[in-house]
């Protein structure tokens, strides 16, 4: 048939707009709305120029008084090719700031945007989250605790067991981790400060899942929330105070912290994530605790996850 016949194109454009409605409701990832339409005042052009919503974290993680922290991507979760975020959240029934029982890690489709579960984990801050081969690893102030993915996976499909996640490993660490990332098989953890020097440290991890602190030290910038890293940059996001604009900082791993380029994003950035394999690092994905019940007058409540392109941010710097 001819395509081009104008008494096709009305069928043809129905069926477009069908074909793309039915990817968005799958996905639920970009929005084609301009950015600037997340709750609260715009960031900047900067930031909602190369920034997309992305999806929205599980209702429940809200209605129940979680506060998101941590964000990793784990590929291929369940030996598919789903990839699956993990975000660390702490409990804070009463919205003081101050945790109040067993925190979480919550599963949500990279590609669908469904929950694929949650598990309950040892109380605390939790403030960081990676995977590391067949390990996931949380900080939470000086602890560092480690579970295997399999473990993980279980909890996550099951969804029945009402006590905490037991660890595989635990240890102190000798600074406050109050994020992490992983590459090329490495653990990093770094400290959050208002003022001085904060530094993150890489840590060997060997496959028993134990990890041990080598020599590399790298300075972060100040208020550092999230990280995260690809073969050529460090990506770190900063904020502190709910009625404050968060930073995001993109520094060129051969250059100093100094020439980083850092711009304005929306109030109370956390954790980064990549979502692609470290040869192909496609998104670069940021989680707020702006929308939680303990900030609920923070200046963007956003229960989304944002995202922008990592060609994007790489190119300026």
């Amino acid at each position: 048939r001819d395509l081009r016949n104008p008494r096709l194109l009305p069928c043809l454009t129905l069926l477009t707009a069908a074909v793309a409605v039915t990817l968005l409701s799958i996905v639920g990832a970009p929005s084609a709305a301009a950015i600037s339409d997340y709750p609260g005042a715009s960031a900047g052009s900067t930031y909602d120029n190369a920034f997309h919503i992305g999806l929205e974290l599980p209702p429940s993680l809200y209605t129940d008084r979680f506060v998101p922290q941590g964000l990793a991507l784990w590929n291929n979760w369940a030996g598919s090719t789903e990839d699956v975020f993990l975000v660390t959240a702490y409990d804070d029934d009463d919205g003081n700031g101050d945790t109040d029982g067993d925190s979480v890690i919550y599963g949500v489709s990279a590609t669908t945007g469904l929950s694929v579960g949650r598990t309950m984990i040892m109380e605390g801050h939790v403030d960081g989250i990676a995977v590391v081969g067949s390990w996931v690893f949380v900080v939470s102030g000086t602890e560092l605790r480690t579970y295997s993915t399999s473990s993980l996976r279980a909890r996550l499909v099951d969804g029945s067991y009402s006590d905490y996640m037991g660890m595989n490993h635990f240890r102190y660490l000798s600074h406050d981790g109050n994020f992490a990332s992983a590459y090329g098989g490495d653990l990093y953890i770094g400290d959050f400060k208002t003022s001085g020097s904060p530094k993150m440290y890489r840590y060997d991890v060997s496959t028993s899942g134990a990890a041990a602190s080598s020599s590399a030290s790298y300075p972060v910038p100040l208020k550092t929330q999230g990280l995260a890293i690809t073969s050529s940059h460090f990506y770190f996001s900063t904020s502190y105070g709910r009625g404050n604009l968060s930073t995001i900082y993109v520094q060129r791993r051969t250059e100093s912290l100094s020439a980083a380029y850092h711009f304005s994003a929306p109030s109370m950035t956390e954790g980064l994530a990549i979502w692609g394999n470290e040869a192909n690092a496609d998104r670069l994905y940021v989680v707020f605790e702006s929308a939680a019940y303990t900030y609920r007058d923070s200046r963007n409540p956003i229960k989304n996850l944002h995202w922008s392109y990592v060609s994007t941010l790489a190119a300026w710097a």
